[in-house]
């Protein structure tokens, strides 16, 4: 999946710039991205697929690995932001990736990526207090 790809990339100055990174790719892939011909901003298509499965459906587990894999890559490029502080990490990681799933799923209610972009700005200035 894309997200997963680019936030392993290791050509970003900054632990704080990869994170960066991966928020921006999990939020701008043709999947949650709305066209210019859609009718609203729809959220991320991985969770609305998901959420048409039926519980224990090997689709669904495809989809939490893959946030829990995004969720691990922000987490490794803030124990480089945080040396030596692996717990604080993880607390931060899981942080943002509730704060990006949070914003996903009210901006595909609200039928537009606002709440995307109000979340991203969040992050920045968590990222900053780090």
């Amino acid at each position: 999946m894309r997200s997963g790809s680019a936030c392993t990339g290791t050509g970003w100055s900054t632990p704080t710039a990869r994170v960066r990174v991966c928020w921006r790719s999990s939020t701008r892939t043709p999947i949650t991205r709305p066209s210019r011909t859609s009718t609203g901003f729809r959220g991320c298509g991985l969770l609305n697929a998901a959420a048409e499965l039926p519980a224990g459906d090997e689709g669904r587990a495809v989809v939490r690995a893959h946030k829990e894999e995004v969720e691990r890559l922000i987490a490794g490029h803030l124990e480089h932001l945080l040396p030596g502080q692996p717990g604080e990490a993880r607390a931060a990681a899981e942080h943002l990736s509730f704060l990006l799933e949070g914003a996903m799923a009210r901006a595909g209610l609200e039928g537009d990526g606002e709440r995307v972009q109000h979340a991203r700005s969040m992050a920045a200035a968590l990222l900053d207090r780090l």
